[in-house]
């Protein structure tokens, strides 16, 4: 018990440590950052303007899908922001993690090699890293929704039933996708692709922004893309999200979606945490990358 005490009073310390690092280093995070954040809102409703324009104007999509097309956007923003956090960064967390930025005397260390000197646990370094980009992403969401339900008017389906459907799809979402991330960050490990771009993050990432129903519906989409966003947790997941949240439908109704979402969920995590396991056991032999 003390010891799941001191790692947690370690572990927000670390989460200070981290935020404090990031406001310094991005300029004061709501005085420079959050601004663009608030324009890429603006730009996404615009992109969804104009693709409902395309799809006949709101009533059509609205009789079409039985949705409100605003606030099918703003669900798909938000879940999609979360899920691709851990697809891309977690890659980028341990890419920072063991690059030798730094030199001392004559040694190249990297920021796992200060961490280890001060005895500091990587993986609640890591941790502290991703809770506070999460509690980073929930602020900007908090913004989506109010922007949403004061200024357009969204409304959502509040029941428990679907509340928990909700819960439980982004929940499944978090650990698939965080598997995926795990084996992109195993890919960096083993290969130390620190200078380009990791391919399963990037095609990841491309296609969710296509194909998983983000911007519009799956069946506008060509054949071709319908297969690829078979293949992706993130259409499971905002398909049972809005499917609860907008059209207020049953547990049979959703309940394949989840049974595939649990299966992403039950094959990924487990093959990520044995591929990142291995590429770090790995990497710790080899030593930090110059």
């Amino acid at each position: 018990m003390n010891k799941i005490l001191v790692n947690i009073k370690m572990l927000a310390n670390l989460i200070k440590v981290v935020g404090r690092r990031h406001f310094v280093t991005k300029y004061a995070y709501f005085i420079w950052v959050f601004p663009f954040e608030a324009v890429e809102l603006v730009v996404d409703l615009f992109l969804w303007f104009f693709f409902m324009q395309a799809l006949g104007g709101g009533s059509v999509f609205k009789a079409r899908y039985s949705a409100d097309p605003i606030a099918y956007l703003i669900t798909g923003i938000i879940a999609i922001r979360f899920l691709n956090y851990n697809v891309g960064n977690i890659y980028f967390v341990v890419r920072n993690l063991y690059y030798s930025g730094y030199m001392t005397a004559v040694q190249r260390l990297s920021i796992a090699d200060y961490l280890s000197l001060n005895n500091i646990s990587i993986g609640l370094w890591v941790l502290a890293q991703i809770t506070w980009d999460y509690i980073r992403i929930s602020i900007i969401s908090l913004l989506y929704l109010t922007v949403g339900y004061i200024a357009l008017g969204t409304t959502y389906y509040l029941t428990l039933s679907s509340i928990i459907h909700s819960l439980l799809a982004f929940t499944l979402g978090i650990i698939a996708t965080a598997g995926l991330g795990l084996i992109s960050a195993s890919i960096y490990l083993y290969t130390g692709v620190h200078r380009g771009t990791e391919p399963i993050q990037w095609t990841t990432k491309i296609l969710s922004k296509i194909a998983s129903g983000l911007y519009f519906p799956i069946d506008v989409l060509p054949k071709t893309l319908q297969y690829f966003s078979l293949l992706l947790p993130h259409t499971y997941t905002l398909k049972v999200i809005r499917r609860a949240l907008l059209m207020n439908m049953t547990t049979s109704t959703l309940l394949p979606d989840l049974c595939i979402l649990s299966v992403q969920a039950a094959i990924l995590a487990p093959l990520g945490y044995i591929f990142f396991s291995r590429a770090l056991f790995r990497r710790i032999k080899l030593g930090p990358r110059l």
